[in-house]
């Protein structure tokens, strides 16, 4: 009897950890307000330079990236565009809704910070 109460603990404790760990998890918001993530000119999400992201972060980034990139397939085949117009239309309504503080490259490659509201 005892043995089996150990053991459903442990299990509960095991569960309990990495059901857990999901919750611990970055959001792209908290991603974009630490300047971990921004917007890149072709409408995906990149590292900022001199960044050193985390292995949860670059996570984040692919996983935004491949739901964008579908997206922006979708889009672009119901519209005769390419998927890369789409981007950059997104990247601009990205930018106009980023808020202050948030990190985007600019046309020119640059890695920048909003610094207006």
């Amino acid at each position: 009897m005892m043995i089996t109460m150990k053991m459903v603990c442990r299990s509960l404790l095991i569960c309990l950890c990495c059901s857990s760990i999901t919750l611990w998890a970055i959001t792209l918001d908290e991603a974009k307000a630490k300047g971990y993530v921004g917007e890149k000119a072709s409408g995906y999400l990149g590292i900022p330079d001199g960044i050193k992201p985390s292995d949860e972060v670059l996570d984040l980034v692919k996983k935004v990236n491949k739901a964008r990139k579908g997206k922006y397939t979708e889009i672009a085949l119901k519209n005769k565009l390419q998927p890369s117009e789409v981007g950059k239309l997104a990247y601009e309504k990205a930018i106009k809704r980023s808020k202050h503080g948030h990190m985007y490259q600019n046309l020119k490659g640059k890695w920048v910070r909003k610094l207006i509201k």
